[in-house]
């Protein structure tokens, strides 16, 4: 890290672009605990935590691995290519890292893990020989059962930046990316030497696609490194040498994010995170109760219980369960959380576990999970301000089937032979949990249009009157139209939908 400051520019900065000077904030009693357990003698970096802290992913370039080759040197000591590692928390405590195997890590450095909330998508850096023609050098890897599986290059924007920087000065260096909970906003700190200044780059995603990379407001002439975006969405945390309160080195800030990419509201986040040593890579769970952060190349942890609220960003819910068949045994399925019908979050539940989890604003009161395509989950869920919600579904199982009930010429009478029919098909669905009736009335081709189009409506109104006497709910039994057949077919056609 730099250590350099431009004391006089440092000054001026705040006044440049904000007409402010940050804020600094005031903790009490706050204890900075170094993670020995996740930490080695070689350097680790750029940290990662699912919201409900369970797993914390992260940057280390300590080698030990069989693609490992050295790369320079780190406080006096040879340092290897990087890898991105895990560790799970189990009964409040962090256990011995794992490294990512050669599905996501490889000898040309892979940096920058940032977790989904639900834990299945996993978006990283790899500079690796092919980026410029596999649309890098930012991937995503989905987590399959228990393996992960890289999917595609991030593309876009944010392929065009780098291919373009990657021209222009030939070499380019990165140092902290984020992606927000909702896998739509990308700011990450680059700039042409590792050892140089870097500055704050943000993209949007757009109908699937990465926008243009644009220099953030924020960044300085000086330097601006290993920023996060919080479980909010709108909440930011970024190192930098160049504002004013600072402690000396790279400094921990925060500041609010807005939908154009400007952002207010700067603060000095203070003692005990900030010192005169490089302290960077700030995050949080999503309760905002646990932080992590990184000093001098280790992994450090506090607790925020006393620290000052105004370090914390927009409270947030946790919805989270697992995923099951009528058997009980968990699938794999993409869901959505809605409100008012519109999607505001979404998860995949994981194969092997089961497992999902949504990340949503406290502002909802009321909110649905249903699955992608709408015919399986349908399941409501108040908040009532809760912070986590812990809720196990059951996937429907789903049955499609179709049956015709044909009619004697110009007739829109039910024969008996169909009548036993449609009284086993109203059996059967009194048992599903829900479902649904297309009728389709037909004709054949005799007969004028005025003709054949009526009676074909009053085959199939015959049939919805019918299972309705049955028992069937009419609102679930739709009459979608008619249809002139050209042969001497005369039917109506049931097509069938239930969840059970």
């Amino acid at each position: 890290m730099k250590k350099e400051i431009i004391i006089t520019l440092s000054l001026l900065y705040p006044t440049i672009i904000f007409g402010q000077q940050p804020e600094l904030l005031k903790h009490n009693n706050i204890a900075i605990i170094e993670l020995t357990t996740l930490n080695s003698s070689a350097r680790e970096t750029n940290l990662s935590i699912s919201p409900d802290g369970k797993y914390l992913y992260f940057m280390s370039d300590q080698g030990k691995q069989p693609w490992s080759i050295p790369y320079g040197e780190y406080n006096g000591k040879q340092r290897f290519d990087g890898d991105i590692w895990f560790s799970e928390k189990k009964d409040f405590v962090w256990q011995k890292p794992i490294c990512l195997d050669r599905n996501v890590n490889t000898s040309a450095g892979e940096d920058e893990p940032n977790i989904s909330p639900d834990g299945q998508f996993l978006l990283f850096q790899s500079w690796k020989s092919t980026w410029q023609f596999t649309r890098g050098p930012y991937y995503e890897a989905e987590l399959i059962n228990n393996k992960w599986n890289i999917t595609a290059g991030a593309g876009g924007g944010i392929h065009e930046f780098f291919m373009k920087r990657s021209v222009e000065y030939r070499a380019y260096a990165t140092d902290g990316a984020s992606l927000s909970p909702d896998r739509k906003t990308f700011i990450v700190a680059c700039g042409q030497f590792y050892e140089g200044n870097m500055n704050l780059f943000i993209s949007k995603k757009q109908n699937n696609q990465w926008q243009a990379m644009k220099k953030m407001e924020i960044s300085t002439p000086g330097d601006e490194r290993s920023v996060f975006i919080a479980g909010d969405g709108k909440t930011i945390f970024f190192a930098s040498d160049s504002y004013t309160p600072n402690f000396g080195g790279l400094d921990i800030y925060k500041a609010t994010l807005l939908p154009n990419g400007k952002c207010t509201d700067i603060q000095n986040i203070g003692e005990p995170f900030n010192t005169a040593n490089d302290d960077y890579g700030f995050i949080l769970t999503a309760s905002g109760r646990e932080a992590y952060f990184i000093r001098e190349g280790n992994i450090f942890y506090a607790d925020l219980l006393n620290a000052d609220p105004r370090i914390k960003p927009k409270p947030t819910v946790l919805i989270s369960g697992t995923v099951a068949d009528k058997t009980s045994k968990f699938v794999e399925t993409k869901l959505e959380l809605t409100y008012n019908d519109s999607i505001i979050a979404t998860s995949k539940s994981n194969a092997k576990t089961g497992k999902y989890l949504f990340v949503v604003d406290k502002q909802f009161t009321e909110v649905v999970i249903r699955d992608k395509e709408q015919k399986y989950i349908n399941t409501k869920i108040e908040l009532k301000g809760n912070e986590s919600i812990s809720v196990d579904i059951k996937k429907l199982a789903l049955k499609n089937w179709a049956i015709t009930v044909n009619f004697d010429s110009n007739s829109s009478q039910i024969k008996s032979s169909y009548k036993l029919k449609l009284d086993a098909l109203s059996k059967q669905l009194s048992k599903a949990k829900s479902y649904n009736i297309e009728l389709i009335g037909q004709t054949d081709s005799k007969g004028s249009v005025a003709y054949n189009e009526k009676l074909a409506l009053q085959r199939a109104k015959s049939v919805k009157q019918y299972l309705a006497k049955k028992g069937l709910r009419p609102e679930q039994i739709k009459i979608s139209g008619t249809k002139k057949k050209t042969t001497t077919t005369r039917s109506t056609k049931l097509i069938i939908n239930a969840t059970y």
